[in-house]
């Protein structure tokens, strides 16, 4: 049998081992110091001034729509080449959901679709409360104009940085905030660092971070100085919200640690093999998504878009048989079976469905070795040369 190569996975140290052994042997495996620890490491990473780990990057989108007063009738925009949780997180808020299509060179929020839609959202008073950016692949839009933009007509920005931690843009690291009311990050397996399943979110906000920080927990502030009960016992505690339990434990959180020590060589190794495939595939029909010039990619996928769709599937099917698993990222959301039952249809954002007819991601992750790209290379070379 050959050994199958995934499109990603994590990567998976003694160190690493050793940490989270080592934490099981603690007072507390949840709720303890090393999560706190943990949080405070992110927010040096992002120079952000507060984080919040939860159990899943999707708990941290709805934590952080639900402490912005996402709710009934509010409308949250997003891009339709994200994964679900971007939009889902917001139904799940009771709102409503819109999209804006995308630049058909990188998958990212089209910044001129963007302003259209904001001037006809304006005839009709349907202006969202929110727009979720989603950073593609590790890659950025010009944060700088969408904030001007946004900051001109009362919307709020929340980025869906999930692909994009360690991603450096327009002076600032993801994650920083400056031109956002928070971030939220996965550390699912397949991201740029792992804590099995879980995510954060980071802000400047000191209100929204408590607010989001005790939605995390049930609704419930064991801070005195939050209290609504005047002079409290010493075991007091209060229900001040309809919360949930989106904890991280600290054994995710000691793992989180001792990934984030290793994440620049986890870095500079994606940008090797991007630049690797952007060299060697340079002559055939399709290009690979690479960064703009104001921003440093992490490149949590390599991407690539094909001149012909009609050669997809023989070239996933290609790779496939010698081993190499590919995947779409992403299906347009508007499109799933859920979001056509509640009004979405075919068309409406073409640029994203010819985006995503043309895209395949192919594997890339640390340990991915200069051999197996060499093969992926070949293959996909003698597939597309035929």
């Amino acid at each position: 049998m050959k050994k199958i190569i995934p499109y990603s996975k994590q990567n998976i140290s003694l160190g690493d081992i050793f940490s989270v052994l080592k934490s099981t042997t603690n007072q507390f495996i949840t709720q303890g110091p090393i999560g706190e620890k943990f949080e405070l490491e992110i927010c040096k990473f992002t120079t952000s001034k507060y984080s919040i780990c939860s159990n899943s990057a999707t708990s941290s989108l709805i934590l952080t729509y639900k402490a912005l007063g996402l709710g009934n009738n509010d409308y949250l925009w997003t891009t339709p080449i994200t994964f679900v949780a971007t939009s889902n997180a917001a139904l799940l808020c009771d709102a409503k959901v819109d999209f804006v299509d995308v630049d058909t060179s990188d998958g990212l929020i089209n910044i001129d679709k963007l302003k259209k839609k904001i001037d006809y959202a304006k005839l009709k008073n349907k202006l969202p409360k929110i727009l979720s950016i989603v950073h593609l692949y590790g890659n950025t839009p010009n944060m700088v104009e969408i904030k001007k933009i946004c900051d001109e007509n009362n919307i709020k920005i929340v980025e869906d940085a999930s692909h994009a931690l360690g991603t450096f843009s327009q002076s600032t690291t993801i994650g920083s905030c400056k031109y956002s009311e928070a971030c939220i990050f996965s550390f699912h397996p397949v991201k740029i660092i792992t804590t099995a399943e879980g995510g954060c979110v980071t802000t400047n906000n000191g209100k929204l971070a408590e607010k989001i920080r005790i939605l995390r927990s049930h609704g419930i502030t064991k801070n005195k100085d939050y209290f609504i009960r005047k002079k409290p016992d010493p075991w007091h505690y209060e229900q001040q919200y309809l919360g949930y339990n989106f904890r991280l434990t600290d054994l995710q959180s000691s793992l989180g640690i001792s990934q984030l020590k290793r994440i620049n060589t986890f870095i500079n190794k994606r940008r090797k093999i991007i630049e690797k495939y952007n060299k060697e595939l340079s002559d055939l029909p399709l290009k690979v998504i690479i960064e703009k010039d104001f921003c440093r990619s992490v490149y949590h996928l390599a991407v690539i878009i094909l001149d012909d769709p009609k050669k997809r599937s023989k070239l996933y099917y290609a790779l496939k048989s010698e081993g190499f698993l590919c995947q779409v990222h992403y299906m347009p959301v508007h499109l799933q079976p859920y979001y056509m039952k509640i009004g979405f249809k075919k068309n409406d954002y073409p640029l994203a469905e010819e985006f995503s007819s043309k895209i395949l991601s192919i594997p890339c992750f640390p340990t991915l070795s200069i051999r197996n790209q060499e093969k992926i290379i070949k293959s996909i070379k003698r597939e597309l040369q035929r």
